[in-house]
Order: structure tokens, then sequence, then C-alpha cells
């Protein structure tokens, strides 16, 4: 989360592809510890627990590809949804490529009713048939653009039932797919980055290159990471 605050502070186009190391449920930058979660759960059950530098509604990051893009408006659009479809057409083209069908699911503003990112597709997420496939976030901070999301392989439906206990168990089995849901088998990492990349780089007219840090921006991101946790196991 820190090294996405990063991105979001400094200037130039970055993409970042990763994975979790245990399981993690990120909250919105406003959204309440309180309410439906249960968070005694998640320190019972070694899930950490952070706060996204983006809005939106929480996400167990587990069995996933995690993307995040940050850009500065302009040349991004101003307009909230017409960057957010920007970003995702790179996540769809890279996605298709390998055959999985994705879709976007084009509606009106986004007017969360749960707590889960996952519930319901609408506006600017990315689908499968009507179930929900990626889940997305985006801040705007001095002229700068961070969009980041979850592309879902599966979930642990045991870890969800137990964050969100009185949710509605359809959410699981009818709102939301993972890829591997789709194809049967376990996803490609690496292809799947490979195309995603590629296909930021066509939809930006980017060059490629990768990203070196030097000491003081990992000196920077270590003295703020601990602000984006909450609870730790």
């Amino acid at each position: 989360m820190a090294v996405d605050q990063w991105m979001l502070e400094h200037p130039g186009n970055y993409l970042r592809l990763y994975q979790w190391s245990k399981p993690t449920l990120s909250l919105g930058r406003f959204q309440p510890t309180e309410g439906e979660m249960d968070l005694e759960f998640c320190q019972n059950n070694q899930i950490d627990v952070v706060r996204r530098a983006t809005g939106g509604q929480a996400v167990l990051h587990h069995q996933e590809l995690t993307y995040s893009f940050a850009a500065s408006c302009p040349p991004m659009p101003r307009s909230i949804l017409e960057s957010y479809q920007q970003v995702r057409q790179p996540i769809l083209e890279g996605l298709n490529q390998l055959g999985f069908g994705a879709q976007s699911a084009d509606g009106g503003k986004f007017k969360p009713a749960t707590s889960v990112c996952f519930s319901v597709a609408q506006g600017h997420e990315v689908k499968i048939d009507s179930r929900k496939l990626v889940g997305s976030a985006q801040r705007r901070k001095s002229g700068r653009l961070l969009q980041h999301g979850s592309i879902l392989y599966n979930y642990d439906l045991g870890l969800c039932q137990g964050i969100w206990p009185e949710q509605d168990p359809k959410i699981w089995a009818e709102d939301m797919i993972g890829l591997e849901e789709i194809k049967g088998a376990e996803v490609d990492t690496a292809a799947l980055c490979e195309k995603i990349t590629s296909a930021f780089a066509r939809q930006f007219s980017a060059l490629i290159t990768q990203k070196q840090w030097t000491q003081s921006e990992l000196d920077w991101i270590n003295e703020r990471e601990q602000g984006f946790l909450l609870c730790s196991n």
C-alpha cells in the first residue's frame, strides 16, 4: 500500500502487478472498521488488515493478481468514469488474449449496499456474464491518479464467510467469479502479467521499462508503510 502511495505522489506513469504472501483484508480509505466485518475473526485466523490509499469497499486479497496504475491528469481524463474506462481497457484486453471472455460492466454510478467490494459489478467494473471478476478503486491527488484493483483467481469460502458472517451467501456463489473457475485450471500468472503489461503499453503509447528503486525512495516507502497497517498477525 505504501508503494502504491509513492506511485500516486511522484511524477511518471507506473504499472505495478503484485500478489500477496498471506490473506489480507484491505479497507477503503474512508471505510469504517466497525459494522459487517468481523475483524476479530481476521486476528484469530492470521489475516492482516490494511487501509488502502483509495476508496471503495473491503477486499480480501488472497488468490488473485493485484494491479495498480498511476499517471497524471491530464493526459488522463479528468472525468473519473472515463479514466476508469481507459484503465479498464488494457485489463480486458490482457485477460481476453488468454481466452477468459471478460466483459465491460457499463452502468451508472456505483452505490454499494454492503461492505464487500465483489458484491456487484457496475459502471467501471469487469465481469464474466453478470458476475464480477475485477474490483477496482481510484484516488486523485494534486493532479495525479492512482487506480488499483483485484483480479480474482479464486476465493476461500470459509474466510469470506468468517469475515462477513451476516452476508447473504449468494454473493460468493452468484455475484463473483474467479479465473480458475472459468478455466478449470491454475492461472499462468507470468503470461497474464505479460499480456496486461503489453496492453497498457499500447493503450498509453508507452515504452516498457523496469523501475529501479533508489535508497531514498525505499526509505520514503518504509517510513509510511506502518500508516497503512491496521492489524498484523
